[in-house]
């Protein structure tokens, strides 16, 4: 499952991934990304694309869950129910990646130009520097958190493993 579709091929990629023999499905709240993400699927038969919230969308459970770049678009609130949502969506050993935004290293190059770029253009993107992402979890004692950083800390990938 994927909870929130995205511009490039990111899909199609996790399509050709899973292959026939498995499933796919990509959730979208926006009709525009919704349209383009069923276009880009066509090809896979065994993957679907779905117009809705991901918060209402439970048709797990999963083997795995991608969140790839949702959780800085939303509310740390709500960025509480997506993490909680989704790690609800997988079994003992399934996982759940997390691949966003992180704080910044403070010697890094561009941390002023993204802090500037997030305070006018994504306001939600720096609860993900406050907080990290296990913390928007309520039970994450259920969950072995694994977590790297790349580009100065810029991004990270975040996997948690159901126990």
């Amino acid at each position: 499952m994927q909870p929130a579709s995205v511009y490039g091929s990111f899909g199609p990629n996790l399509a050709r991934h899973v292959g026939p023999e498995g499933h796919v499905d990509i959730v979208d709240v926006a009709r525009v990304q919704f349209d383009s993400c069923t276009r880009k699927l066509a090809p896979f038969p065994h993957a679907q694309a779905h117009h809705a919230n991901c918060l209402e969308f439970d048709r797990g459970p999963y083997d795995v869950v991608v969140c790839y770049f949702l959780l800085h678009e939303v509310p740390d609130e709500v960025k509480n129910q997506v993490v909680n949502h989704l790690l609800g969506q997988v079994p003992a050993g399934g996982k759940v990646v997390f691949i966003d935004y992180a704080k910044p290293r403070w010697w890094h190059p561009l941390k002023l130009i993204t802090s500037i770029v997030f305070d006018t253009l994504e306001p939600f993107a720096k609860g993900l520097w406050r907080r990290p992402i296990r913390d928007f979890a309520d039970r994450p004692e259920r969950f072995e958190w694994r977590r790297e950083t790349i580009f100065g800390s810029l991004f990270q990938k975040v996997v948690a493993t159901r126990r």
